[in-house]
This record gives structure tokens, sequence and C-alpha cells, in this order.
């Protein structure tokens, strides 16, 4: 079957339908949104908005921001929010209504911090060292989860790509910056920089050789990276996502594909994959049923839409405390029902039958696991101390 969009000045799109195990795959026009990318240094997303970093023609840096969500597409001006005194910054991410930017400060990296709070919002100086810039190349990316701030860093030496990632919380400034874990003369080193994205307190980051994707459970005592997903053959992954829907892109290749994963799944199951006809796809942002990137937007089929919004429920049941050491309660069991737990690798590590709306769990190894009751189609993450 073919389906046919037309687009901007009978641009058309020509795309074969293509079924596999059931999915649907689909080509989608996109639309225009923003017009201003061609000046941007530094791009983030928050609460329905674009905030940009612009080099303007007198050469000053400006914080601006866009909506995503006006009707009147493209968008061709910003709103103004305020002069960014730096002259390389390199990542900046939210942490509540905060907004942080990582400068690279001829070769130390330096915090800085914007609140719109105030009614003129100004930059202020958080951390005057997170890490330096040394060996023959260097780089770092922030990503944020609830008030703490996590860095990744790598830098380049004669035996491979070291690379640390460290942990700050915002709440608890005088603290100063945590190591959380290293790779030393390591491959993975370098691509803990690539594409970072936290969800459901798990870093996850890709091999952009390989297009292998990793995660790290940030809250387990040795933090270290385990294999998500393998996808060989394709490199320059680009990750995304919300709530249990982690998003994917081969950015690099000039046929990017679109895949969804269900990560609340012990299986990682790709729940929608999609090509998309000769773009190329670096950073994005899915927000109310469309897919943002560059300067454009593609809308979801109503299939993904209807899939994520199912699975994203909260369900019936509430597991507490977790994470726990000994005992897992269940609230909301009405009736006995049966559990399995699984592994990160997928294997059923305890199973049995609940009867007093508790799990005891004491003889697990610390770690993440996934909890099914019954015959749910969701599972429950938890994570045994």
């Amino acid at each position: 079957m073919l389906s046919i969009f037309i687009m901007n000045k009978l641009f058309v799109f020509i795309c074969l339908v293509i079924s596999t195990s059931g999915i649907t795959q689909e080509c989608f026009g996109p639309s225009v949104v923003f017009s201003l990318v061609e000046n941007t240094v530094l791009s983030t997303y928050h609460d329905g908005y674009r905030y940009i970093v612009i080099n303007n023609e007198d050469n000053v840096l400006t914080l601006e921001k866009l909506s995503t969500t006006e009707e009147n597409l493209p968008h061709t001006s910003s709103e103004f929010i305020t002069e960014v005194p730096f002259n390389n910054p390199i990542s900046m991410t939210f942490s509540g209504d905060d907004l942080y930017i990582i400068n690279l400060d001829t070769d130390t990296y330096k915090l800085y911090k914007i609140d719109f709070n105030t009614t003129s919002p100004t930059v202020s100086l958080v951390l005057d060292t997170i890490g330096n810039y040394t060996g023959i190349f260097s780089r770092m990316r922030m990503r944020s989860n609830g008030s703490k701030l996590y860095f990744s860093h790598y830098t380049t030496s004669e035996n491979g790509y070291p690379g640390n990632l460290y942990t700050f919380d915002t709440e608890n400034p005088d603290a100063g910056v945590s190591l959380l874990f290293e790779f030393t003369d390591n491959v993975l080193g370098l691509n803990l920089i690539f594409s970072p994205i936290i969800l459901n307190d798990t870093y996850y980051f890709t091999d952009i050789v390989e297009g292998k994707i990793y995660q790290v459970d940030l809250n387990a005592p040795n933090p270290e990276p385990v294999l998500f997903n393998s996808n060989p053959g394709h490199y320059g992954y680009y990750l995304g996502g919300t709530g249990d829907f982690l998003y994917t892109t081969n950015g690099t290749h000039p046929n990017a594909t679109l895949s969804i994963f269900n990560i609340s799944s012990p299986i990682a199951e790709r729940i929608y994959s999609d090509v998309y006809c000769n773009d190329t796809v670096s950073s994005f942002f899915i927000f109310e049923d469309y897919f943002y990137y560059g300067s454009w937007r593609r809308p979801l089929e109503d299939f993904v839409i209807d899939t994520i919004q199912e699975n994203n429920t909260s369900g019936e049941f509430n597991i507490f405390p977790n994470p726990s050491s000994e005992i897992l309660f269940i609230q909301n069991l009405e009736t006995p029902s049966s559990f399995e737990l699984i592994d990160l690798t997928g294997k059923i590590v305890l199973s049995g039958f609940i009867d007093t709306n508790e799990i005891t769990i004491s003889s697990l190894p610390t770690g993440m696991y996934f909890l099914k009751l019954g015959n749910q189609k969701k599972y429950l993450r938890i994570f045994k101390r």
C-alpha cells in the first residue's frame, strides 16, 4: 500500500507501508516548527517550550524561548529571557524551575544557574569547577533527575577514552560534586556523554560505534553499566523519552528510524518502529502526540499514542517500600495472586503465590528487578537494597 503525503511547496513523500510483527511502519511528512535554529548554540525543552541559546549578529549570546504548542506555525520569533555572559556554553538542563548551564572557561568546566522565579532572570555562578578540560580531547554533558544533576565527562588518552559520571544535589550545594562511577581506559567512557537521558532513576547512554544502549541504576550502591539493547550495524543513536518509554533514533543515518521501548518490561519490549524517509534526526523530544526534531515536527501514529497511554497508566497496585531490603508490601491486591520477579537479564529469580499482600526479597542480591503480578501486562520496577 502506498501512502502519499503532500508537504510544503508540493514536496511529496512517497513511502511504502511495511508491516512487521503486527506493527505498521509508515512515513510521515514533517511541518516546520522553528525557524531560528541556524544561530542556536544550545537547546533544551521544558513545559512545552523550547529554550535556546542564540548567537546574535553582534556576537552576544542570549537565552530565548519558543512555544511548541501554538497552531500558527512556523515560529519566526522568540521571547527574550536574558543575556548569557559566557563564550562557550556546552550543555544545559532544567532542574525544577531553574535552568543550569555548563560553560567551558579556558580549561575549566563551570556551572551556572538561571532562576526563573525572578522578574528579570539573571545568571549566577553555582560551581567554579566541575572538572577540567584535559587530555587530547574532552567533553561534558549534563542531565537532571529531580534535584540532582549528573555530569558525564570523558577525555582521550593514549590507552583509550576514560570517562566519569558525577552527581550534584542542587538542594545541598555545599556538599559539592561527587563521583558516581568511572571507566578507566575504556571506550565506554566516550559513549557516556553521547545523548544520555535519565528515566525512572536510570541513566541511559549509547555506544556510538555499535549502536548499543546501556543503562545505569542510579540507586545502586555501586552503579555500573548494563547492556539494555543491542542493534548491530547501527551507530550514532540519540535518546529521548518520558515515563516508562525510551525513544531512540539512529540520527546519523539518512533514513533515520524512531523506535520506542517499554522500559517497564524486563525484555525492553519494542512497541514501535518508524522509517523516517531520508531525514536525519539528532536531538529530539515528544510532546502532545508530536515528535519534534531540528526545525521540524511529525505527528505520531494513533497506534503509538494509544499504546503509550494504555501502558503509562499507574495501574491498580502500589508497591512499598521501594527500595526495600526485606519485604515488599502490595497495596490494593484484593485477591490472592501469583507473582514473578525478573532480573535485568530477563531471568525469573523469584516466583510464588501471594496471599498476605507481601513478598520477602531478603535473599535477592542488591539491584533492580521487575515484578509481574498474575496475568497483568504491566511490569512494576522495584529496587532491592
